[in-house]
Parts: structure tokens; sequence; C-alpha cells
């Protein structure tokens, strides 16, 4: 550990949570996922903790997960001191991101959405597609199923007649 990372305050998944506009949930998942997880720290009683830092170098890593464009965005509009909600700059309010940072936050954020939206669309034209290949198949089972019927029918109206015949 570096000695800036050792001084950093360390938040616990609800505190990370609430300080990134995201759910405890979405910290854990992120905390588990098989390739560029989020980092976390134990402290000095074994509880899983998170630094801001690590949580700025997952969302640059990983800007394609849900939430990340919204916690950059949220991240950005704390200011660089460690997003922490107490600390604030020399003049007693609360850092404000420059206009270019908070443009490319919200530059990201748009992305973000972009490539939902087009992603949400290709599925809905695959379903559509898959509803129309399921519906030529529902005819088919039905045409199959009707020529099962007439060859039923016509087979009890052979059985029939020749009962009938011989009686």
């Amino acid at each position: 550990m570096d000695g800036e990372a050792s001084t950093e305050r360390l938040y616990s998944a609800n505190g990370l949570a609430k300080l990134a506009g995201v759910g405890a949930t979405t910290i854990h998942n992120w905390t588990i996922r098989p390739a560029r997880a989020l980092t976390t720290v134990e402290a000095p009683s074994g509880r899983r903790m998170y630094r801001v830092s690590d949580l700025h170098r997952f969302i640059g890593q990983n800007p394609d997960l849900r939430g990340a464009a919204a916690t950059r965005l949220r991240l950005a509009a704390m200011g660089p001191k460690d997003a922490d909600p107490q600390r604030s700059d020399t003049q007693g309010t609360l850092a404000q991101p420059s206009s270019g940072e908070e443009a490319e936050a919200l530059r990201a954020a748009v992305r973000d959405l972009k490539t939902a939206v087009d992603a949400s669309i290709q599925a809905v034209a695959r379903s559509a597609q898959l509803a129309e290949h399921t519906a030529v198949a529902h005819r088919e089972v039905i045409a199959a199923l009707q020529v099962v019927v007439r060859a039923y029918d016509s087979a009890m109206a052979t059985a029939t007649e020749s009962r009938t015949l011989h009686d």
C-alpha cells in the first residue's frame, strides 16, 4: 500500500454505493466480477471496505457497465478531493467540476444510454423475427394436424363403413 492509498478514507459497500449513486448490490456485483473487478481493502476489523480511487479506476476500466456513466458523472460532480462529501475546498463549499469534466461525463453518460438503447432495439427486432418464425412454425404444425385429423376421419369412416356392410 502506498502512503496516499493508506490514508484514503475507506467506505463500506453501503457507503460507497450512496456516494456513487448506485445500490449496495451493484457494488457487490462489481466486486465479484470475474474480470476487472472492483478492488477491496480489508479493514483492521476484517470487513471488506472500498476506496474511492479504486472506484474511479474500476469505472475507467469498465465504462460499458450499467451504472458506470452515472457513477462517473456523480463522482466528477463531487470534485477531485477524494469525492468525500464532508471535505470541501478552501472556500468552504463543495468542489465543483470544471465544465470540461462535466461535459465529458455527460457525453459518456449519453454514449452509455445510446449503447443501451441500441442494444434494446436490436433485442426487440430479434424478438419480432423470432415471433414471426414461431408463428410460421405454428401454422405448419396446425396444417400438419389438419392432415392427421383428415386421415383419422377417413380411416374411421372406412372402418365404420366396412363394419356396416358386413353386419
